[in-house]
């Protein structure tokens, strides 16, 4: 989340070959189906805790990296960036002093909705076994554990489903708050 919107703060105030570069690599890497993605970078690191974190974390940076840009550009043109030019501050300050609170908001609805996305995509891949593996728990594990036994005891399969839907659903209402709370539209937050 941080590297994908340095990136896009960077690619949204400067342009040029930076940005048309930038751009071009997130559009391959989103042209690829999210969880084909995950699967093969998961086969190719492991499927150690730390390693599924890094490669979720590198699927998801483009869209980051998409979002914030563009709210860049939008933010660079306004009054306060262009004062702030002309005050001769440099180009990290107008970055990280000028334009970066105002992305605040936008950031903890992305972090929030690429967090329940992620936590669908790590259980999807557990269920497939591409995920984690015993021992250690997880919910998409847990349910595919479940399928052997859903006829004779259906709570085995129940509980986990029920428990990382909840979670899911618990994250999307904190999504919406957190977006009704800083203002930002369903328009600004899709990649």
């Amino acid at each position: 989340m941080l590297i994908g919107t340095a990136l896009g703060l960077v690619a949204g105030y400067r342009g040029g070959w930076r940005d048309n570069a930038l751009m071009r690599l997130t559009d391959t890497i989103m042209s690829v189906p999210e969880l084909l993605l995950i699967a093969i970078l998961v086969l190719t690191f492991g499927k150690q805790i730390w390693s599924l974190s890094i490669v979720v974390a590198i699927v998801y940076m483009p869209g980051v990296i998409r979002v914030i840009r563009a709210r860049t550009i939008g933010l660079s043109a306004l009054d306060f960036v262009r004062a702030a030019e002309l005050r001769g501050e440099s180009a990290a300050h107008i970055l990280f002093r000028e334009i970066g609170p105002n992305l605040k908001g936008l950031m903890a609805v992305e972090l929030a909705i690429r967090t329940s996305s992620a936590l669908l995509k790590i259980s999807a891949l557990s269920f497939l076994g591409l995920g984690i593996s015993q021992p250690t728990p997880d919910w998409g594990l847990m349910v595919q554990e479940a399928m052997t036994v859903i006829f004779t005891d259906p709570w085995f399969l129940i509980a986990p489903a029920l428990a990382l839907s909840s979670l899911i659903i618990g994250i999307n209402f904190a999504v919406d708050g957190l977006a009704r709370a800083y203002g930002i539209s369903e328009t600004e937050i899709s990649a």
